[in-house]
């Protein structure tokens, strides 16, 4: 510092109250700066590093990931077989229980024991709660059956031009998945009516989706029965698609048109429903039970 500067600031305490604010102003804007700096290059670590960390997670050693189980004849196979166990059971959300629920709703069944479920008397008494319909509750239709259709449509994404299985393999899985959206489809629009028409697993698409009619939910099933269709045929397969057998396990063509026959009654398109019925009933391996066996 020059003298004339120093002798300045040590006679005029105005002036060295000013020069120190400046100091200390400079002190403050460098700070500031480096901190804006700092905090940019954290930000730019969180977004190519940590995300990344966070968002690309491993696939649990117990558990078979989808870019793994479409890779394999078995693994693929029970993909769909888990499916079908996922049917099972007569509680309210089990698929099983379609043929239960609503004919104790009707009144076609009679309940003995009140006490044995709540919602069974729900059913009974046709006083059913929203949590039966199409909230978040875990044991609704609404939520299970479309956890169901998710899966069914990750499965055709995965099978749709796969070469990895072998090529008879792929075709069973294909007409099974085809077939079993279309039979998750009927159930929903019988019971809820107009529903969502979800035909892809891309969350962003699937979350704003509006309501479709039922017209268009039907042409939906009839499209996905015509695609399923050529693929199957009237053999049972085992539980990995190696083997023909006598065992009732996956659905067949068979099956495919009893669902195609009902699909059609309730359209009221009756000459339709009984050419399509009469395919099933005129296989030898099928019988038409006494209708006093079940009443």
């Amino acid at each position: 510092m020059r003298l004339e500067h120093f002798l300045h600031y040590a006679f005029s305490p105005q002036a060295y109250k000013l020069h120190f604010k400046n100091m200390v102003m400079k002190i403050f804007r460098y700070i500031k700066i480096n901190i804006a700096y700092c905090l940019a290059i954290w930000l730019l670590l969180i977004i190519f590093t940590s995300c990344k960390k966070y968002i690309t997670v491993e696939t649990p050693a117990t558990f078979t990931g989808t870019e793994v189980a479409f890779k394999s004849n078995t693994s693929a196979a029970q993909v769909l077989t888990s499916l079908y166990a996922s049917l099972l059971g007569i509680d309210q959300g089990a698929l099983a229980s379609a043929c239960f629920l609503p004919e104790l709703s009707a009144d076609n069944l009679a309940l003995f024991d009140p006490s044995a479920s709540t919602s069974y008397v729900n059913y009974y008494r046709n006083s059913l709660v929203p949590e039966y319909s199409t909230t978040g509750q875990s044991a609704t239709y609404w939520v299970k059956m479309y956890k169901l259709i998710y899966t069914v449509n990750m499965a055709i994404e995965q099978l749709t031009g796969n070469t990895e299985l072998s090529p008879n393999v792929s075709k069973r899985l294909l007409g099974e998945t085809h077939f079993m959206r279309a039979f998750l489809y009927f159930y929903m629009t019988n019971f809820y009516g107009e529903v969502p028409l979800v035909l892809s697993t891309d969350y962003k698409k699937t979350a704003v989706l509006k309501k479709s009619t039922t017209a268009e939910i039907y042409t939906q099933i009839q499209n996905d029965l015509g695609v399923a269709e050529p693929l199957l045929d009237y053999n049972y397969m085992n539980g990995d698609i190696s083997q023909i057998t006598t065992n009732r396990l996956r659905p067949n063509l068979a099956t495919l048109q009893a669902l195609q026959a009902r699909v059609y009654l309730y359209q009221k398109n009756y000459a339709a429903a009984e050419a399509t019925a009469t395919k099933v009933i005129s296989q030898s391996m099928y019988n038409l039970s006494k209708l006093m066996m079940y009443f």
